[in-house]
């Protein structure tokens, strides 16, 4: 299993829309992707940072989102982001989290 961990700086006051997006938009064209498998995000206490965590069957797949429908996501949260997110990955060594393909 593999991560994609993204750093989100966002912009004042835009949380709440940024989470509406994520769901209406982001998650189902995650669950449109080959090999992926979970998404969560969180917000700090006052809402100007999220972070989110995708969960990958590979690094291929998680690579070839990365390639084809990151931009698109961003594209769609761009009035809620400041800054660019920044992008770091990782394989999986442990997780209680039950993780099932969609």
């Amino acid at each position: 299993m593999f991560v994609r961990n993204i750093s989100i700086n966002v912009k004042p006051n835009s949380v709440t829309e940024f989470s509406t997006i994520l769901d209406a938009e982001v998650i189902p064209m995650l669950r449109k992707q080959p090999g992926f498998l979970h998404e969560f995000a969180y917000a700090n206490e006052n809402g100007s940072h999220v972070t989110a965590i995708s969960f990958w069957e590979s690094r291929e797949q998680a690579d070839a989102y990365q390639a084809s429908g990151h931009a698109e996501a961003l594209k769609s949260l761009a009035a809620t982001i400041d800054g660019t997110p920044k992008v770091r990955t990782s394989s999986v060594i442990h997780s209680t989290l039950p993780v099932h393909a969609q």
